[in-house]
């Protein structure tokens, strides 16, 4: 029974109680594979997302910091576009080239305002600017009368991301700065003429023609002198109330009805009349008192005095750098932009300039006395009516759209022909080496449009090429000239009752015109022409015959304009900033 018994417990083992035990092995073994790669999985997921995590800090990181080096960039443009257009920040700098020192030039926070509109929100992102203007000791140009110096400007841009993290970068720009005298020519004389023969005005006798000729202020030169015939009308309304001259003295032609009530030339608001040689005088009939009428000799006497007690010599004269005048290249030398069209006088020309001169053309009423400017570069400042907003009860013309006006800055050189007219703003010098056709007014924008005031200094040069008698026939010049060449404009206005308006031009400018101002005489009105000149008429020859029938001078004081510009306390020369499109340096700093 034992033996059977224990037969049976071995039968036993054999046939469950192995068998079971593996599968417990095996239950183990594979709880622990699994759990192996969950915490594999785990830490691949871990890894993942801490990548992705790292990634999106770098993506978020490099985004951030581009926005600021965007806007550090764009601060260092910004920072450009003020030093020349902004008052204040320009002011800085002209203080700088003036004074020829180390200066720091603030910006004010309103000129970065405009940079806001880079970033989704205006408090995200930041600019801060500074520069400093170092003068280059001895490196300047021995041309023309202008300043080089070193200017360098760094912008440092700040954005700020949702989570508050901030990002700044910061670039740094060095570039030469170029102050160039931009003083008009003559600036302290409404007349100023360097003849080289005595000026002559006579009263026309028997004509209806006499020309009235005024200089209202600035001081008066005619280098080589003025013999002045004096009208009965002149007389009377400036040298009697004055005191100069007796009660019944006459003007020299009294046989000349008109002269009654119009013409002469009147320098008696000049503030002083100078002369280098032959002197400055006057005409007229003396009354010899009432004992000469029964005397036999005559009761009038024809003398010849100085015109006014202010006339002085100055035997010295004024040379070109005494009245802020440069040769033809040293005016293309510092120019900021060259128009020079090949042609067979100037073989040497770029052929890509040739684009820009073409004919202007202008229709007369009934398609008569159209007008044609020939091989011209069109400065042409008005607007277009249409653009102006209708209403039925006005007349809209071009002088109301302003769109179109001319932008001076710096000094532009021309070689050929310019037709000019219209609106104008800015501060700068035309050069014109050949002749400038005016076609009517050309006017400052006011500054209540502009911000600041508007000079333009009209310089017209001879050009040698094309003299055909040379450089020292005074009688035959073709060029140097500005010429007014009064046009109609059937398309001035909506309703084309505005096409005489070139009758009576006013030119808000200094002229500078080598041989002279000249009036188109082809006009049938050429006797109803009168022009006013704001600042100045300049030059080294001067005809009666050619100008307009009445012509004003108003001699208004430059410094008054370049004052308010740039607090330059009176000087006569006024040095533009002109920034280098060569740039040194552009670079990010640490």
């Amino acid at each position: 029974m034992a033996e059977a018994a224990s037969g049976t417990c071995r039968r036993s083992r054999r046939a469950g109680g192995w068998p079971i035990a593996r599968r417990r092995v095996r239950s183990a073994f594979a709880l622990a594979i699994i759990v192996g790669v969950l915490v594999i999985v785990l830490f691949i997921a871990f890894v993942i997302h801490s990548l992705s995590r790292a990634e999106l800090r770098l993506t978020t990181g490099f985004v951030d910091h581009q926005m600021a080096f965007q806007l550090a960039e764009a601060g260092l443009e910004q920072a450009l576009f003020a030093l020349k257009s902004d008052l204040a920040t320009n002011r800085g700098l002209l203080a700088a080239i003036e004074g020829e020192t180390p200066t720091e030039i603030d910006f004010g926070r309103g000129v970065t305002h405009e940079l806001e509109s880079l970033v989704e929100s205006p408090s995200l992102g930041d600019v801060f600017l500074w520069a400093r203007y170092d003068p280059e000791q001895g490196n300047a140009p021995n041309i023309g009368d202008y300043r080089v110096g070193r200017l360098t400007v760094r912008s440092q841009g700040v954005y700020t991301n949702a989570q508050g993290y901030q990002a700044r970068r910061q670039v740094k720009m060095v570039t030469k700065v170029t102050g160039i005298n931009l003083g008009i020519v003559a600036p302290d004389h409404g007349l100023f003429v360097r003849d080289p023969l005595p000026v002559e005005y006579r009263v026309p006798s028997l004509a209806f023609d006499v020309r009235d000729f005024s200089v209202m202020g600035g001081n008066a030169y005619l280098e080589n002198g003025l013999h002045a015939e004096l009208t009965e009308y002149l007389m009377n309304r400036e040298f009697r109330p004055m005191k100069q001259v007796g009660f019944f003295d006459l003007g020299y032609d009294t046989f000349n009805f008109f002269s009654i009530f119009n013409g002469g030339v009147n320098l008696t608001h000049s503030r002083q009349v100078e002369y280098k040689a032959n002197g400055i005088t006057r005409k007229y009939y003396k009354f010899q008192g009432l004992r000469s009428i029964f005397s036999g000799r005559g009761a009038y006497r024809a003398v010849e005095e100085d015109y006014v007690p202010e006339v002085r010599a100055r035997p010295q004269g004024y040379d070109n750098r005494d009245i802020n005048l440069f040769k033809p290249e040293e005016y293309r030398k510092v120019s900021n932009l060259v128009l020079n069209p090949q042609s067979n006088l100037e073989p040497d020309g770029d052929p890509d300039d040739n684009r820009y001169f073409v004919d202007v053309f202008f229709r007369g009423p009934g398609n008569s006395r159209n007008t044609i400017y020939r091989n011209v570069l069109p400065l042409y400042g008005w607007g277009d009516w249409r653009k102006v907003p209708a209403r039925w009860s006005t007349n809209p013309t071009r002088r109301q759209d302003i769109t179109n006006a001319i932008h001076l800055d710096g000094v532009t050189y021309v070689h050929g022909d310019v037709f000019l007219e219209g609106w104008y703003e800015g501060i700068g010098t035309l050069v014109v080496q050949g002749n400038v056709y005016v076609g009517g007014d050309v006017l400052g924008l006011p500054p209540a449009v502009t911000g600041y005031p508007s000079l333009a200094n009209l310089v017209v040069l001879e050009d040698p090429a094309r003299e055909p008698f040379g450089g020292a026939d005074r009688f035959n010049k073709t060029t140097g000239r500005v010429i007014f060449k009064p046009h109609h404009d059937m398309d001035f206005d909506r309703r084309r009752l505005q096409f005489l308006r070139e009758l009576t031009p006013n030119l808000d400018m200094a002229i500078y015109a080598q041989n002279g101002l000249d009036e188109d005489k082809t006009s049938i009105l050429d006797q109803f022409v009168n022009m006013e000149i704001e600042f100045n008429l300049t030059g080294e020859m001067f005809d009666f015959q050619r100008l307009p029938h009445d012509l004003v001078i108003y001699g208004t004081d430059p410094k008054d304009i370049l004052r308010g510009i740039a607090g330059h306390r009176g000087q006569t020369v006024f040095y533009n900033p002109q920034i280098s499109s060569e740039i040194l340096s552009w670079e990010e700093e640490t």
